[in-house]
């Protein structure tokens, strides 16, 4: 009688079980092939929770206060995530798992120094930050891009939120907010 590993089910001979190194063979790469089908397959044929928002008009940050974007515009939501009404500035994970999220925006330079962009789970823990610094007059307008993965579970949030350091404030123009679970 086989036995089976205990993380993926995969079968295995025990010592005592008669020799039948083909269809041994046979069934363990027939499970393979199977869990590779049924867990591995690309991201594009798995229907995966995601969701995605976004916004084109101009949001104010004063400097040295830390400001959470807002988006007004719902661009995909297979999972119940998105509601630019009730909650303009965060995503809500209603499947637990492994999540992809990804920023973009899109501000003028002006004569601020130092842009910090932080991710931040159920509006208050950190768990992602990054710092650029910038020069005035340097271009016209940049665009800050930050991709990184986190556990969720299901009720929690996740937003974003921008601090700088400037004299005067900055205008963030277009901004985008996108979670996709990536593994249970």
């Amino acid at each position: 009688m086989p036995a089976n590993t205990p993380n993926r089910g995969y079968p295995y001979p025990l010592p005592a079980d008669p020799v039948n190194i083909p269809g041994d063979l046979q069934s363990l790469a027939e499970d393979i092939d199977d869990d590779i089908t049924a867990n591995l397959a690309p991201a594009t044929t798995v229907p995966r929770a995601m969701g995605i928002m976004r916004s084109s008009g101009s949001q104010t940050i004063q400097p040295n206060i830390e400001t959470s974007l807002a988006f007004q515009i719902q661009l995909k939501d297979t999972d119940n995530m998105v509601n630019t009404v009730q909650s303009p500035t965060a995503l809500m994970i209603n499947t637990a798992g492994f999540y992809m999220f990804h920023v973009l925006i899109t501000a003028p330079v002006t004569n601020w120094t130092n842009l910090v962009l932080r991710m931040r789970l159920n509006s208050t823990t950190e768990v992602f930050v990054t710092d650029q610094e910038f020069q005035s007059g340097a271009q016209s307008r940049f665009e800050y891009t930050a991709t990184w993965m986190h556990p969720m579970l299901a009720g929690q949030t996740m937003n974003v939120t921008l601090q700088h350091n400037g004299v005067g404030p900055v205008w963030v123009l277009n901004r985008e907010l996108a979670g996709m679970r990536m593994a249970s």
